[in-house]
């Protein structure tokens, strides 16, 4: 078969020329050869992330799903969708914005670490479903010797757990596919470290990870695909520790952990934080909500001496998915809006020209349109809005950024409705728990707020929307709680079993069971 010339031009200006079938598309050829484009549906073309600029070269024909995620002028521009662009000749390919410069929490909140007798050096490892973070700690006096973070390479198959486990449905190899790609960037990052501080790998004793039960069975190599349907049951929920050369992981001495998961979409990330927050010890008349914004949302109520944990089906829709503009939270996205002197003032991350709009950004946008009669509570723009125009198509849009020579950056009806979804569900699941626990929003003390995405948004805007519920309740910014229980349990020994237990008195709700879920949610659509 014919060889192309495929030459990817990054954000920094970084080439990549690769060889490619004719007629394979460009995520395809993309993924062959390591390049992680930006993706969330896993290339099924129902996300339209995976944007590329065809800067020379000959590709196929514009196809009406294209049609649906890029305007006339994008595509005037050279603006592709990767997974759905066929190689036809030798191409010149930018992609600005790719797995690999999503900017990733690594900061914990602090906590006392004591003497140990073990020694050696533990690794602390938050496995999330966009991104994976770690640190290295010395076991015996508990000095850190660093952080890491790098994108999951796993992105390729899909940007959420349901179109990872979709993915291994239809192709079973690609579970051996995703999890040596995984393990692969752990020794990556996990040498590194240790080479910055002249460790060696023999000193590894002990590695707990903490993460969603997805994304636990494919590190295993365990097939995920019993929670892709009803019932939604996963192989194991607590698996045994084992040892690290099991993965062909080159840490000989070293024993695996894992934080136990509480149900197949309420996962150990969910109970390491939790019991890093000693919702195992705190006094239970307080009612507190832990709430994780991310790739997937997960609510854990604590009330009346009982805990109730849910999970959202909302989509990653606050991670870019099928939004216009949108984008994770890398270089160039406008992570936050304000509105100043009648004019949208936007700051983006890095200070980079804006290439996109991230979550927190989205929820700035829908406060300020809110608030200023650019939007009605419905969620319907405003047509007689000064802000609100009309695209090439006639769809309503409202323009962010519109600077000669730089991207446009607007949001759409469509992406409204779509944020709309999300937020009504998770408004709706915060209503199945308080109602399971037979207390009022107003008789909650405290509101965790936790995740990467959770800690970048403006409080107040996601109050204004009903993304938070409106009461008195203090608001703690929790930061990267899962890390916080990896890093709790490779110093304190007490941790995991502690966290085991909690597992097993959570009372876990699916709301596709619960009978006024879809009430709720219709009534919490309104903002």
């Amino acid at each position: 078969m014919q060889k192309l010339a495929l030459n990817f031009i990054g954000e920094n200006k970084e080439k990549k020329i690769v060889l490619a079938d004719y007629g394979t598309t460009i995520k395809d050829a993309a993924d062959e050869n390591e390049i992680l484009l930006a993706t969330h549906c896993g290339g099924a073309g129902i996300c339209g992330a995976c944007r590329v600029k065809i800067l020379q070269g000959h590709v196929s024909n514009v196809t009406q799903t294209e049609r649906q995620f890029l305007s006339e002028q994008e595509l005037k521009d050279g603006i592709r969708l990767a997974c759905k662009t066929k190689i036809l000749g030798d191409l010149v390919i930018e992609s600005s914005v790719t797995e690999s410069n999503i900017k990733i929490l690594d900061s914990t909140m602090p906590f006392e670490t004591t003497a140990n007798a073990n020694s050696g050096l533990g690794v602390a490892l938050d496995l999330g479903t966009t991104s994976v973070v770690l640190t290295v700690l010395d076991i015996k006096n508990g000095q850190n010797l660093g952080y890491t973070s790098f994108a999951n390479p796993q992105a390729t198959f899909g940007s959420d757990v349901m179109s990872r486990i979709a993915s291994v449905s239809s192709n079973p190899a690609n579970l051996q596919k995703m999890q040596q790609s995984l393990l692969d960037s752990l020794v990556v990052s996990i040498t590194e470290l240790l080479r910055k501080n002249n460790r060696s790998e023999e000193e590894i004793t002990k590695i707990v990870v903490s993460g969603n039960t997805v994304m636990q069975h494919i590190l295993v190599g365990e097939s995920p695909v019993s929670m892709g349907s009803t019932p939604y049951i996963s192989s194991f929920l607590y698996h045994q520790p084992i040892k690290a050369d099991k993965f062909s992981l080159p840490f000989e001495k070293a024993k695996t952990y894992f934080v136990p998961n509480i149900s197949a979409f309420v996962g150990g990330d969910v109970t390491s934080g939790l019991t890093a927050l000693n919702f195992d010890q705190t006094n239970k008349k307080e009612a507190t909500l832990f709430i994780d914004l991310g790739t997937n949302n997960e609510m854990v109520l604590l009330a009346k001496g009982q805990i109730l944990a849910t999970a959202t089906a909302a989509g990653p829709a606050f991670e870019g998915a099928g939004i216009s503009c949108g984008v994770r939270a890398t270089s160039g996205a406008i992570c936050s809006v304000s509105f100043e002197n009648g004019k949208f003032v936007t700051h983006t991350i890095d200070n980079s020209d804006a290439i996109g709009l991230c979550g927190s950004g989205m929820i700035d946008c829908l406060a300020l349109f809110l608030e200023n009669n650019i939007m009605e509570k419905n969620g319907s723009l405003n047509p007689d809005n000064p802000f609100v125009c009309k695209n090439e198509n006639g769809v309503l849009q409202v323009v962010l950024t519109e600077e000669k020579g730089k991207k446009k950056v607007y949001i759409t009806q469509k992406d409204i409705r779509s944020l709309q979804l999300v937020i009504a569900s998770i408004k709706a699941g915060v209503k199945i728990l308080l109602k399971e626990a037979k207390i009022d929003k107003q008789e909650m003390n405290k509101i965790y707020l936790a995740g990467a995405f959770g800690n970048y948004i403006d409080i107040a805007n996601a109050r204004v929307i009903g993304l938070l519920p409106a009461c008195e309740a203090e608001i703690i910014s929790a930061k990267n709680t899962s890390l916080l229980g990896a890093i709790q349990a490779i110093l304190q020994n007490n941790f995991l079993p502690r966290a085991i237990t909690l597992s097993k008195i959570v009372k876990s709700l699916n709301l596709a069971n619960e009978a006024d879920f879809q009430e709720n949610f219709i009534n919490s659509l309104d903002f």
